[in-house]
C-alpha cells in the first residue's frame, strides 16, 4: 500500500531523531546520509541536504519518494543509462570537430551541461551542445596527453542525471612528427626515428617536389610540378603507388605531375598521391624510395592586374611596332633554343660514336682473349718444359680480362650519360613546344580596350587566361575559335561567345 503525504511527513519527524549527526557527510556541494547503521524501519524518511528521501532498502519495488515539494518514484530497479556514442578519437582533429553524442535511456533530456570536476580543468578543452553533441575547443595531441576526464549533466523536465566520462586520444600514425616529409608510420616501418628530422628512410636520398599547389578550374593535363630525388644524377624511374589518389592527378615516368580532371577547391581542397622512385646508387645497387605528397587546390583568385592605362590615343602604330619587335625577340629566342638543341644532338651523336668505338674495342678484346686462351692451352700441354712462359701468358690473359671489365663499365657509364642528355633534350623540346603553342594565336599583352567589351588584360605567363575589367573576373579563351570567340567564365563556370 503506497504511503500518504501525512504518513510520509510523520515518518520524516520520526527519522529525524533516528539519523545522528555522524551519519551525514559533506561531499562537494551535496549532503549524503550514511544509512548503513540506521534501523530498518519500514520506509523511514532520511534527510539528504534540503531533500527528504525514503530509505527503500527494505521497501517494496517503486515506492514513492518525497524530494522537496515533489513525489518521485524510486527507479533503482530501472537504472538510467547515460552513454557516449564513442569515447575514443584520433589526435590532431580541427577545433569544433564532433567527438561523440551523449544519450540517456529512460528519460528525455531537455539539455546537456558540461560541469567542472574537482581540481581538474579538463572541461575547458571541450564543449557540449544542448542536444548532447561533444566537440573539442582545442587541437588534442596524443604526445602531450592521451586521457581526459569530464563530467556531463543531463537535465530533464523532472529530474537530472550526471556522470563522469573518460575520453581516450589515439595516436595518428599518419602525422609527420619531425617534419622530414615521412609519416611516423613510414619511419617506424623503415626502422628510423619518427622524432628525428635527420633520421629518415632512404638514408641521404630525399624525394622532393618543386610545387605542392595548383589553382582550381585549370584544364585537364595542366602541369602541377616535378618530383626529383636529391643527390641522384642517374636515371630515376617514377611511378604511382595505388591507394591514395582517386584519379584526380597522374605522374609520368619522368616524375612530372599532371591533372587528370578539372579540380575545384570546394569539392577537392587537397589531393594525396604516393610516389615510388627506383634508381641505382653510385655502387650500382638498386634503391627504392616512397613518399606521400599532398597537393593543395587553391581558389582561383590571382592578384588583380595593374591599373588600366589612360584612354587609347593614336599611338596604336607605335604599340604595334613594339609588339612586333617583342615577337621578333621571341622568335630569336626560339632559334637560339633550336641551336642549343642542335648542339645537344651533336653531343649525343658523339657519345653514340664513342659507344660504338667501345663496342668495337670490346669485340677486338674478345678476339684477343680467344687467341690468348688458345695459346694458353698450348702452354698447358707443354707446362712441364715451359712453366715460365705459361706464367707470363696467364698474367697477360688476366690483364686483357681486366681491360674488358673496364671497357664494359665505360659502356654502362656512357649509356647513362646518353640517357641523361636525351632526357634534357626532351625537356627542352617540351619547353619549346609549350612556347610555340602559346604563339600559335597572336595576342597583345597588357591592357587593351574595345568599345563593346571594355578593358581587357593578359600576359605571356597568363595567356590564354584574360582578365575582364568590366566583368571583374578571369575568363579563359578557347584558342583557335573566332567569330564567334569562345570564352569560359571562372566566376559563373559557364562558356559564352563574343562576336
Amino acid at each position: 500500500m503506497k504511503p500518504t503525504v501525512l504518513s510520509i511527513i510523520f515518518l520524516f519527524f520520526i527519522s529525524s531523531h533516528i539519523v545522528c549527526a555522524e551519519t551525514i557527510h559533506e561531499i562537494g556541494p551535496r549532503t549524503v546520509v550514511d544509512t548503513r547503521n540506521i534501523p530498518s524501519n519500514p520506509n523511514p524518511i532520511i534527510v539528504v541536504g534540503n531533500a527528504m528521501r525514503l530509505d527503500t532498502r527494505n521497501a517494496p519495488s517503486n515506492p514513492l519518494e518525497l524530494i522537496g515539494p515533489r513525489f518521485v518514484v524510486d527507479t533503482r530497479n530501472n537504472i538510467l543509462k547515460f552513454t557516449l556514442s564513442q569515447n575514443k578519437t584520433f589526435e590532431n582533429k580541427p577545433k569544433n570537430s564532433v567527438l561523440g553524442i551523449f544519450e540517456v535511456s529512460g528519460m528525455t533530456p531537455i539539455r546537456y551541461e558540461l560541469l567542472p570536476r574537482g581540481q581538474t580543468n579538463d572541461h575547458q578543452f571541450f564543449s557540449v551542445t544542448t542536444g548532447g553533441i561533444l566537440t573539442n575547443k582545442e587541437v588534442l595531441d596524443f604526445e602531450k596527453r592521451s586521457v581526459y576526464e569530464i563530467t556531463v549533466k543531463a537535465v530533464g523536465h523532472t529530474q537530472s542525471y550526471a556522470t563522469d566520462f573518460l575520453l581516450y586520444i589515439l595516436d595518428d600514425k599518419t602525422e609527420d612528427s619531425d617534419g622530414d616529409g615521412y609519416t611516423d608510420e613510414e619511419e617506424i616501418a623503415a626502422g628510423t626515428d619518427p622524432f628525428d628530422p635527420n633520421s629518415k628512410p632512404g638514408g641521404s636520398y630525399v624525394l622532393t617536389i618543386d610545387h605542392t599547389t595548383i589553382l582550381e578550374n585549370l584544364p585537364v593535363d595542366t602541369k602541377i610540378g616535378k618530383v626529383s630525388v636529391d643527390g641522384v644524377t642517374q636515371v630515376v624511374q617514377y611511378s604511382e603507388v595505388k591507394g591514395l589518389n582517386k584519379g584526380e592527378i597522374r605522374i609520368d615516368e619522368n616524375g612530372t605531375l599532371f591533372t587528370s580532371i578539372i579540380l575545384q577547391n570546394n569539392q577537392t581542397p587537397e589531393v594525396k598521391i604516393r610516389i615510388r622512385a627506383e634508381f641505382q646508387d653510385k655502387s650500382l645497387r638498386k634503391q627504392i624510395l616512397e613518399k606521400t605528397f599532398v597537393i593543395e587546390v587553391l581558389k582561383m583568385s590571382p592578384p588583380p592586374p595593374p591599373p588600366p592605362p589612360p584612354p587609347p590615343m593614336n599611338d596604336w602604330k607605335e604599340r604595334w611596332e613594339k609588339e612586333k619587335k617583342e615577337l621578333v625577340n621571341i622568335n630569336n629566342r626560339i632559334e637560339d633554343q633550336n641551336a642549343t638543341l642542335g648542339k645537344l644532338e651533336d653531343q649525343i651523336i658523339g657519345v653514340q660514336d664513342q659507344i660504338e668505338g667501345v663496342g668495337k674495342e670490346n669485340i677486338r678484346l674478345d678476339t684477343e682473349i680467344s687467341k690468348t686462351e688458345a695459346e694458353l692451352k698450348q702452354v698447358l700441354a707443354r707446362i712441364a718444359e715451359l712453366g715460365v712462359k705459361y706464367t707470363d701468358a696467364q698474367k697477360h690473359s688476366e690483364k686483357i680480362i681486366l681491360q674488358k671489365s673496364n671497357a664494359e663499365k665505360e659502356v654502362v657509364r656512357l649509356s647513362q650519360e646518353y640517357d641523361h642528355l636525351d632526357k634534357k633534350v626532351k625537356e627542352k623540346r617540351e619547353e619549346a613546344n609549350t612556347l610555340v603553342a602559346k604563339l600559335k594565336v597572336p595576342f597583345l599583352k597588357g591592357w587593351h580596350y574595345t568599345a563593346d567589351k571594355g578593358w581587357l588584360w593578359t600576359d605571356l605567363d597568363y595567356y590564354p587566361i584574360v582578365y575582364s575589367n568590366a566583368e571583374d573576373t578571369w575568363i579563359h579563351y578557347d584558342q583557335g575559335t573566332s567569330d564567334p570567340w569562345h570564352y569560359y567564365n571562372y566566376s559563373t563556370q559557364e562558356w559564352f561567345e563574343w562576336e
